[in-house]
């Protein structure tokens, strides 16, 4: 194994990555050749059924939450491209709604909010980022805006050596998941600067996730009760069977399973929302005297379990070769908090953009940014309309705003809208009920202006 990691650490040292990062990745490469058993079967969990949920903390804390909105410092993971829609910059700087980014309304929060913002970039995301920011925002004092997530090699499956890829030598290199945010503290000095500049509380999210807002009573409620660490979680739907979910641990503490821990075994009870009801939102609250101590503990790092992912070394070719990427997931630190909490939150608090299904949503009716940035549904809906666009045609961010040219239709009396085929929307589209698009001509289409849609709409 050792002649085998030294490939590894010449790699990542040519990288100038820290030496934390390349000891932590050893470790990791030492459970992967072992073969120590990186699941967490059925058997060693049990089911949650009841939590805390931030209603009944919101109306128990809230006169006391005032004081620990400037305490806290929004942190945003940010280190994704927009490749799945087609961009190569940063997804947060893609238009979320109303001409302005996702970058830009989280900005807005925190200038609002009078919060310090920190961005866990990654190496492709930092530089337009930074600039936008920079444009936007007055320099903040004691914490830097920005610092870098490491980045590991990926692990060829037929000899556990580096993954080469010469056609494109950058995805050889892979994130080692969220959860390097707590080496990231370390090595880019963040988590001292938090600490020494008077925060007390770190909100940590994803950046497409402009849920994802602060909610000073959820530190309130943590100091009151001498609470160390929160991951805020919801109820799982059906479209969620794959994402990761709570369970009880056999000392009765928390913890969570990715879909990648989960024994081939246990998949169908993974998957059953019945036996397990909640999923992890990704958004997590720390009280940052807590991880100091944890880290400094654990030998200078957080003791996270290892997610073995099984790809290929371009995602975009099945037929290259087969890897193993090494990661840790951000929220598996609840287990490592004794009087870590879940706490349960409304979906609301959960709109990440994964898809340009799903920005259609967001830039439609359904939705409105309030004077404050935050985003709110419009009144009269619960359940979201169920968007199903045809992929050869709207995959793309940019082809989807070629297709919408004036912005989104009307959606707020929609249950579903698919879209089959190659269409144009023009102004003043309105959709009803279950609704459905499809083009027969073989050709691009244009639904004329003002048209209502309800049922099949065919275009012969």
């Amino acid at each position: 194994m050792q002649d085998k990691f030294s490939y590894f650490q010449q790699l990542m040292e040519s990288e100038r990555m820290p030496a934390l990062s390349i000891e932590i990745f050893k470790s990791h490469y030492e459970k992967l050749t072992s073969g120590r058993n990186a699941l967490i079967p059925d058997s060693e969990i049990k089911p949650i059924i009841t939590l805390p949920d931030l209603k009944t903390v919101k109306e128990k804390f809230n006169s006391k939450a005032d004081k620990y909105s400037s305490k806290t410092v929004v942190i945003k993971l940010n280190g994704g491209l927009g490749t799945s829609m087609g961009m190569e910059c940063a997804k947060s700087l893609i238009e979320a709604r109303d001409g302005v980014s996702f970058l830009e309304i989280i900005a807005s929060q925190t200038m609002k909010n009078r919060q310090s913002l920190c961005l866990m970039d990654s190496f492709s995301t930092y530089a337009d980022s930074k600039n936008l920011l920079d444009s936007i925002m007055p320099e903040q004092k004691g914490i830097p805006r920005h610092f870098i997530q490491s980045k590991v090699p990926k692990v060829r499956r037929a000899d556990l050596m580096p993954a080469k890829y010469p056609e494109n030598p950058a995805l050889e290199w892979c994130p080692p998941g969220h959860g390097d945010i707590y080496a990231s503290f370390i090595t880019a000095g963040i988590l001292d600067s938090m600490i020494s500049s008077g925060a007390e509380y770190a909100f940590i999210s994803n950046a497409d996730n402009l849920g994802a807002v602060m909610e000073p009573a959820i530190p309130a409620y943590m100091e009151q009760e001498g609470i160390p660490f929160i991951m805020e979680v919801s109820e799982r739907a059906r479209e969620d069977r794959k994402g990761g979910h709570i369970a009880a641990d056999r000392k009765g503490g928390i913890l969570l399973r990715e879909l990648a821990q989960c024994p081939d075994e246990d998949l169908e009870s993974f998957q059953n929302i019945g036996r397990y009801c909640f999923f992890n939102t990704n958004s997590i609250w720390i009280k940052l005297s807590e991880l100091k101590k944890e880290i400094c503990r654990n030998g200078g790092r957080m003791a996270l379990p290892l997610i073995i992912n099984k790809k290929t070394v371009d995602p975009r070719n099945p037929d290259s070769d087969k890897v193993y990427q090494l990661e840790t997931a951000m929220g598996c630190a609840i287990s490592s908090f004794p009087g870590a909490k879940a706490i349960l939150v409304s979906r609301d608090r959960f709109r990440p953009v994964k898809t340009t299904n799903d920005l259609l949503l967001l830039r439609s009716d359904i939705y409105r940014l309030t004077s404050d940035r935050r985003l709110e549904k419009n009144a009269g809906r619960e359940k979201l309309p169920f968007i199903d666009l045809d992929p050869d045609f709207y995959k793309m961010s940019d082809s989807l705003a070629e297709r919408f040219p004036s912005g989104a239709p009307s959606l707020k009396d929609c249950i579903s809208l698919k879209i089959k085929g190659d269409v144009v929307f023009s102004k003043g589209i309105s959709v009803k009920g279950d609704a459905s698009v499809i083009n027969l001509t073989g050709r691009q289409a244009v639904i004329p202006a003002g048209t209502l849609i309800t049922g099949e709409y065919i275009i012969k």
